[in-house]
């Protein structure tokens, strides 16, 4: 099976669910690769893992496409807008943007508006898209592995693939929330913008949408004092590791603490634990102690080895003992998730 027709089939199944950022994500994961090359799992599996992200909550916010620079500054963002357009300024004499624009397109730019267009118009003029296959050879056959060509000798019949990737280009529309992406053939026009945007991204704190928006179109990118990235669903082997999530800020050192802290309170709060109350040391040892050091003997013997371990948070009853385990494993692995009863419901479900 291709890729387009996996993805036709996941398309079909999934219906108004299925976006592309859900199938970009389930290629960065490498559930794609797993069906399509490795074959360690079927399309059965893969819409599995497709509803559970989807269960899970939106894409990261790392894939966010920022809005662009507003024409003036909004209160509090003073500073930040000022960079924006100053690093924007500073890029326009950018050596590699000057040749890209000159040798592709003639100096002119695109109106954002049109990027779409000349984006499909261009991958047809560049042909197919490629695939990037890293393959597992024996050292010794390679004669010269620093050279421009690989000479492999004997020539072998087989080869094992170890990792298989799309190149894609980032960028997005007026109003778009999320990137688009498109694949792209190895070497063409597309593949050298890509190229270009990535490593523009890294020097001038955009993303890649951003900047390959500003290569084509000139739009200034706004760059934010504190950039918000949270983590996308962790799953592996159909298990939900939400615990793993994580909020990550790239911070400019000029940015005040205030701001640090309520960029740090509006994710606490997009990922739905801005509420959420400290455990107790007592249930923080609870989990430790029953869910992981004694998980597998009996409630009773648990129970016991708990009492005798910690006579000042004495037990009497197996039922309240098992009840505040339960919930104190969820609060920890699951945060936000779950309130009141409903993880022993799940618990006693299983």
């Amino acid at each position: 099976m291709r890729e387009s027709d996996l993805r036709t089939e996941l398309r079909h199944r999934l219906g108004t669910r299925f976006t592309a950022a859900l199938w970009d994500l389930l290629v960065d994961l490498g559930f794609v690769g797993e069906v399509l090359v490795v074959g360690a799992m079927d399309l059965d599996q893969l819409e599995d893992q497709a509803r559970r992200i989807l269960a899970a909550g939106t894409p990261s916010a790392e894939h966010r496409v920022p809005a662009p620079a507003p024409r003036e500054p909004r209160l509090g963002q003073e500073r930040a807008w000022a960079l924006s357009q100053l690093v924007a300024a500073q890029a326009h004499h950018d050596p590699d943007i000057i040749a890209f624009r000159h040798k592709y397109l003639s100096d002119a730019l695109v109106e954002w508006a049109d990027l779409d267009t000349w984006i499909t118009a261009q991958a047809k003029l560049d042909e197919e898209p490629t695939t990037d296959v890293t393959i597992v050879l024996p050292a010794s056959v390679i004669s010269d592995p620093d050279a421009d060509e690989l000479h492999i000798s004997p020539p072998l019949a087989r080869v094992r693939p170890a990792r298989v990737a799309t190149r894609r280009l980032d960028y997005a529309l007026p109003g778009d929330d999320w990137p688009r992406r498109v694949a792209v053939t190895a070497d063409g026009t597309l593949d050298r913008l890509r190229v270009l945007a990535e490593a523009l991204a890294k020097a001038y704190c955009w993303t890649p949408a951003q900047a390959s928006i500003f290569v084509l179109c000139g739009v200034t990118p706004f760059i934010a004092t504190v950039r918000i990235t949270r983590s996308a669903a962790k799953i592996r082997h159909h298990a939900d590791l939400v615990w793993a999530r994580r909020i990550t800020l790239d911070i400019d050192p000029a940015a005040t603490p205030q701001q640090v802290l309520d960029a740090f309170q509006y994710a606490r709060q997009r990922q739905g634990v801005a509420q959420l109350r400290p455990l107790t040391v007592k249930h923080i040892r609870l989990a430790a102690f029953a869910g992981a050091e004694h998980a597998d003997k009996p409630w009773a013997e648990r129970l016991r080895l708990w009492n005798t371990r910690f006579p000042e948070w004495h037990y009497p009853e197996q039922s309240n003992f098992r009840r505040d385990t339960i919930r104190a494993e969820a609060r920890i692995l699951y945060p936000g998730r779950y309130r009141g009863s409903t993880p022993l419901r799940e618990r006693a479900s299983r």
